[in-house]
């Protein structure tokens, strides 16, 4: 049930999961975009402002940006609690390291594993994401989407 002090984010991961709930899975015809909510609006400038050309009737500013997407992933201690610190070294991920990796729906508990092209990913028993180093100023590893198992065997069936 909807309560009075819930945030919009928390009302937002309420839906989703209730509806996955009912539905067993997506309802047909419906889809979602995972993110994190922090990355709606943040386009951090890349190049200091400019002013166009003094030919043009009105001086335009421009700049340049740059989206940001994915969220942090934390290695998890022997106690399966994170460790609140940002993987920042490329090389501090290998297969079989537990991980905890925020997504839009859920703060999933899982496994690194390698992939036939030797790219890193995450899993659990019923979903999987991918792993990529961010290399913009965090400089760090990062998940930028999860895809739920189930769906994406029905997704497959389907085609």
């Amino acid at each position: 049930m909807p309560d009075d002090n819930e945030t919009d984010d928390e009302r937002l991961r309420r839906a989703i999961r209730e509806s996955w709930d009912r539905h067993g899975g997506l309802p047909p015809g419906h889809s979602y975009q995972v993110s994190e909510p922090e990355v709606f609006g943040n386009f951090p400038v890349r190049t200091e402002l400019t002013v166009l050309s003094a030919d043009l009737p009105r001086p335009y500013i421009g700049w340049t940006v740059e989206c940001r997407s994915g969220a942090e992933v934390f290695l998890l201690d022997q106690n399966d609690n994170p460790i609140e610190q940002p993987l920042t070294d490329k090389n501090s991920l290998r297969p079989g390291m537990r991980i905890l990796a925020p997504t839009l729906v859920g703060h999933y508990r899982a496994v690194v594993a390698l992939d036939g092209a030797g790219d890193l990913y995450w899993e659990t028993e019923g979903t999987f994401g991918d792993l990529n180093f961010a290399e913009d100023d965090r400089l760090c590893w990062i998940t930028t989407y999860a895809v739920n198992k189930k769906v994406l065997g029905a997704i497959m069936r389907d085609l």
